[in-house]
């Protein structure tokens, strides 16, 4: 409907009508009287025009906000609040009031959250039908409710969401379950923040260094990191050089025997998969454990000598894991020699998307770890060498099918990793349950195992970071802004209230319990277990550490048969058998009970606290993907990006961008179509890369002729030239999408924003709602058959004079 003709129509009669709550689409008194009318007056120039000047129509709501803030009036029911709307507010212009805030939205000023808080809770009380209020007034209030979400949720995340896209979740709110929505061009944007407001996960793709910066600043955002509810594959300098395979050198001290009965003299290598200094990886715990085996070898009490370091993929990918260790090794000048072994790619993980994943990741992974391990154990006499395993099996696995002598060579082998009551393994077996058999099976003389219920009797606590905290010079505090949360806002606070103050800083000690803990604590039953897993973190490595170099803090070691069933497609079950027989498997030694939790602890912090930073300072990195999106075929190959260092923003064009100051990146390329395969059917795709946005359609395209993927439900992609518009019509209805909206984007975008004024606050612009809220241009939330396309074409006009631009949503039927 033309918008005189919505006009005309919301002055002539109809004005009385009212929501299911009682609220009035246009009150005939109080609209018609000043400022509401000077007001509307403006909005209906800025209908009509939204890329026209926004002075006048910002002064209006201005002189309407004196009267919706200053009047007093009974409160509006908070966002959760099972109130009506008092009576008093019903007599008030209350459309007038919710699009004057909106309004305020096209100022330079960004206002409290409180603000945007009040205008989410007036949506929420008066229920307005979404299409009556867009015949009315030419927005609708998911269209407003979405730009108070772009200012506010930097700052918060409210408890409960105004849910404006209830109709794409599925039944199940539990955040494993929650539909996927890929945001492929200016990840990490405002469109991110919103998906993951409203309940989805989100993979963010070509998301650019600043933009996770800031994203990492905001504390609701932190945590789905490493809960698994936001991906972003990062882009950053392809083939950049790696550090070399040694480290630099400081005098290692005097070596000096223990009086431990089973150690005498231990000549120890060790196996790790370290993420303390990436975002990838969920855990911390390998880096403690490392740093933990330098300050013990420095000492010279256990006796202990590490006779070389290999690094595999598991917590996070080898790619990471490898810089991660180079970057902790150099910060305490360790004269360690370090290896790379296997990645992902070689292991069977039990998560399919981890298997899929593997497949776009440049591992360069390598068999230096098991040639280097052989080599070592050479060096010594046979029962010298010990070797303690804390991430996957893998590398060991390969040594000893290399080597078949090398088994029989170790003096003991420490694995961390089993289950002892038959459910789900631990991270490091269900990663490569297959090496966990071999290693088991390779007939080791002394072959040790810390499984779950062993580790689980430890847990590090706030209280313990903050006293690591308090050692100014220890290399351990590189690894604190990972474990860091932040000071909560909002509903974080409300939940961490919950817990003791103490716990309210620290990422580690606030997500672990719920995320992991929990399920841990199932498998306990007839174990002693740390009173604090309820708010603390198992570290699990220094656990296992301690068992290798402090067997004397357990009690009750026992012997045990246990075995890893084979099967045709590994991981199987993800369980391990415990028995009294040795078929497919070995006998174990386990420590069963930690003598003194306390003590452990102290020792733990002790030891971190001894190990000070003498190199580099490490940094902790982003460790995500390095892509950008390709034509069909060219994934896995480089292309040029620019990108600034300031910004949120990226570009394949080069003028306009280096005349800003950005500056050129070789990244490497990825298809949408792997998108797809890797990370599963998304609900939603949303697509704004310049000109590769055909290129992802038409890998699409490719791909869906062969059924190798299953396309989401919605897609959108912005138009970026008049000359694509007929290509996406052919791709579109080629892969069955039948339905379409053309949205405009300016109305998604604050003037914060748009004008250039990033930071916290303003960290990217947005593209609106998608499915059924989203909004088209001339029929609002109806959607229009896909072959009125081809003659639709006001919009590429409109997008072609300059006066907005917009995105094509597509729907395919199910």
């Amino acid at each position: 409907m033309p918008v005189a003709s919505r006009w005309l129509l919301l002055c002539i009669g109809a004005h009385a009508q009212e929501s299911a709550a009682g609220c009035r689409y246009f009150h005939e008194t109080a609209c018609a009287a000043e400022p509401f009318r000077s007001f509307f007056q403006e909005w209906r120039k800025k209908t009509e025009c939204w890329l026209c000047n926004n002075q006048e129509l910002v002064l209006s709501a201005k002189e309407v906000l004196k009267d919706f803030l200053y009047v007093e009036r009974p409160e509006i029911p908070s966002l959760g609040q099972d109130l009506e709307l008092h009576g008093t507010w019903k007599e008030t212009c209350l459309a007038g009031f919710l699009l004057a805030l909106f309004a305020t939205t096209r100022s330079q000023s960004v206002q409290p959250w409180r603000f945007y808080d009040v205008g989410l809770s007036l949506i929420n009380s008066c229920a307005f039908d979404e299409a009556t209020f867009y015949a009315r007034h030419g927005i609708t209030t998911a269209q407003v409710a979405y730009n108070f979400y772009v200012l506010g949720l930097p700052y918060h995340l409210p408890d409960p969401v105004l849910h404006l896209q209830a109709a794409e979740l599925s039944d199940g709110m539990h955040r494993q379950d929650a539909p996927l929505v890929i945001d492929v061009g200016m990840g990490l944007g405002a469109d991110s923040r919103y998906y993951l407001s409203q309940g989805f996960r989100v993979v963010a793709v070509e998301a650019n260094r600043k933009a996770i910066e800031v994203a990492m600043t905001i504390d609701w955002v932190k945590p789905l990191v490493l809960e698994g509810r936001l991906s972003f594959l990062h882009h950053r300098p392809a083939g950049s050089p790696l550090p070399a395979h040694r480290v630099p050198s400081t005098t290692r001290p005097a070596y000096v025997t223990s009086t431990t009965l089973w150690l005498d003299a231990m000549a120890l290598w060790l196996d790790a998969d370290p993420s303390g200094l990436t975002w990838t990886g969920l855990d911390c715990d390998d880096d403690l454990a490392l740093l933990c085996a330098v300050a013990l070898e420095r000492r010279g009490l256990s006796g202990v000598q590490i006779t070389g370091l290999s690094i595999c993929g598991g917590n996070a990918p080898l790619s990471h894991t490898w810089p991660n260790a180079l970057q902790l090794l150099q910060s305490i000048s360790s004269d360690w020699k370090i290896f790379k072994g296997a990645g992902w790619r070689r292991m069977r993980p039990a998560w399919a998307s981890l298997r899929l994943l593997s497949s776009l990741i440049v591992e360069d992974d390598a068999d230096d770890a098991a040639e280097a391990l052989a080599a070592a154990a050479k060096g010594f006499p046979p029962k010298e060498l010990s070797v303690l395993m804390l991430g996957p099996a893998t590398n060991l696995a390969i040594a000893f099918r290399r080597f078949p002598w090398l088994a029989q060579h170790l003096k003991r082998v420490v694995l961390m990793g089993g289950e002892l009551t038959g459910r789900r393994l631990d991270l490091n077996f269900m990663s490569d349950r297959a090496a966990a058999r071999e290693v088991i099976s390779a007939g080791v003389g002394n072959l040790t195992l810390v499984p779950i219920q062993t580790c689980a009797q430890v847990s590090v606590t706030a209280e313990f970071l903050r006293r690591l905290e308090t050692c100014p010079a220890s290399a351990a505090r590189a690894v604190l802004p990972k474990m860091c949360l932040g000071s909560p806002r909002g509903a974080a606070v409300q939940r961490a209230k919950r817990r003791s103050a103490d716990d309210q800083w620290w990422l580690q000690t606030w997500l672990m319990p719920s995320l992991v803990n929990r399920r841990v604590q199932l498998a306990l039953k007839g174990w002693p277990a740390s009173s604090n897993l309820d708010r603390g973190f198992i570290p699990w490595d220094v656990v296992a550490l301690m068992a290798t170099l402090r067997p004397d803090s357990f009690d009750q070691w026992e012997r045990l048969h246990v075995s890893f069933p084979p099967c045709e497609l590994e991981p199987c079950n993800g369980t391990m058998s415990i028995s009294s027989s040795t078929a497919d498997g070995g006998p174990v030694w386990v420590p069963k009970v930690l003598r003194n939790e306390t003590l452990f602890l102290e020792e733990m912090l002790d030891m971190l606290c001894s190990v000070p930073m003498s190199g580099p300072k490490p940094t902790l990195q982003w460790g995500f993907l390095v892509q950008a999106v390709a034509a069909p075929g060219q994934g896995g190959r480089q292309q040029t990006i620019f990108a600034f260092d300031e910004r949120p923003e990226q570009s394949n064009a080069q003028p306009w961008v280096e005349e800003l100051g950005g500056k050129a990146e070789s990244v490497r390329t990825v298809e949408c179509a792997d998108l797809l395969r890797v990370f599963g059917q998304p609900v939603y795709m949303k697509i704004d890369v310049e000109s590769s946005t055909i290129d992802c359609l038409d890998s699409l395209v490719h791909a869906a002729g062969s059924r190798a993927i299953h396309l989401p439900k919605f897609i959108s992609m912005e138009l970026e030239a008049a000359s694509l518009f007929e290509r996406f019509y052919a791709n579109l209805k080629g892969l069955g999408y039948l339905y379409y909206k053309a949205c405009r984007q300016y109305i998604y975008s604050p003037a914060p924003c748009e004008q250039g004024r990033y930071s916290r606050e303003v960290p990217g612009c947005g593209s609106g709602p998608f499915g059924t809220a989203a909004v088209d241009y001339q029929e609002g939330l109806r959607w229009k058959a896909i072959d009125r396309l081809p003659s639709d074409r006001q919009w590429v006009e409109e997008f072609e004079r300059g006066l907005d631009w917009f995105d094509l949503h597509a729907m395919r039927p199910t």
